[in-house]
C-alpha cells in the first residue's frame, strides 16, 4: 500500500481548480452562473463541501480530465486568500484515498470549500466575482 495522504493547511497564495461543464458557461455574459457555485454531500462518507483542487498536486488540465466528458468541460480558478474573504467560507484539504466506492479515484489534490453557498444567492454571486477562467469549454 501506498503512503497514507494526511489533509494539510493550505495557505493562502494556493489556487483551488475547479473543473466546469459547459452548461454552466453563459455566453451572453462570458462568465460563470453563480448558482454553479454550491456544496455536494459525498452520501458514503458523509463529507460535503464545493470540489475543488489545490494546485500544490495537481493542475487544471489534470482537474478537468477528472470530468466525466472531459472535451465538454473547462476549468476555473480561485485563490485561497479571496475564497476565505468570502463570508463563512473555509478552505479544506481533503485528500480522496481508497473511497469505498470504487468508481471515485484517489485524488491528493482534493480540497474542500465549506460553508453556505445555496442559501444566500450574494455568496454564489461572490465566487463568480472572484473566478478566473483558466481553461475554456471549446465553442463558447
Amino acid at each position: 500500500m501506498s503512503e497514507r495522504w494526511l489533509s494539510e493547511a493550505i495557505p493562502d497564495e494556493d489556487l483551488l481548480d475547479r473543473w466546469v461543464h459547459r452548461q454552466w458557461f453563459s455566453k451572453r455574459h462570458g462568465g460563470v452562473s453563480p448558482t454553479f457555485f454550491k456544496n455536494a454531500r459525498d452520501p458514503l462518507t458523509g463529507r460535503g463541501g464545493m470540489s475543488t483542487d489545490g494546485n500544490r498536486y495537481s493542475t487544471p488540465e489534470e482537474s478537468r480530465q477528472r470530468a466525466r466528458e472531459p472535451e465538454a468541460n473547462g476549468v476555473v480558478e480561485l485563490a485561497v486568500v479571496d475564497v476565505r474573504a468570502i463570508p463563512e467560507q473555509m478552505v479544506e484539504h481533503t485528500p480522496i484515498q481508497n473511497h469505498p466506492d470504487p468508481g471515485v479515484p484517489d485524488n491528493r489534490a482534493h480540497t474542500d470549500v465549506c460553508g453556505p453557498k445555496e442559501e444566500d444567492p450574494e455568496i454564489q454571486r461572490a465566487f463568480s466575482r472572484i473566478r478566473r477562467v483558466v481553461i475554456p469549454v471549446p465553442g463558447t
